[in-house]
């Protein structure tokens, strides 16, 4: 602790006789994109590996549901109930689709 407190003692006085108390706004601005930079790339890969397994799970949830909906046989009820349910959830997965292709503007 008191080593550290020695070295910012001696950080301290350099810094003073340099006559430099403040960064200029390019030092602050790339040690921003920097800093910005590192995190990004640090936490790419965690990020990568928790979607990775996101998606698993929702693939084997997927295609449990789909199991069971084909053991219901919708089908054989009511033909146009499914087609007309069919095309809402298609439509409803291109509109999400092009709102992440291109977002509306403010």
């Amino acid at each position: 602790m008191n080593n550290d407190r020695i070295k910012n003692e001696k950080l301290k006085r350099l810094l003073k006789e340099a006559g430099t108390e403040e960064p200029s706004l390019k030092f602050s601005d790339r040690l921003t994109h920097l800093v910005v930079h590192s995190y990004k790339r640090k936490y790419a890969t965690i990020y990568k590996k928790e979607e990775r397994l996101g998606k698993a799970i929702l693939l084997v949830l997927v295609g449990s549901n789909l199991l069971v909906f084909y053991k219901l046989s919708p089908f054989s009820v009511q033909p146009f109930l499914f087609i007309c349910l069919a095309i809402f959830l298609l439509i409803f997965c291109f509109c999400i689709w092009m709102l992440k292709r291109k977002p509306l503007s403010p």
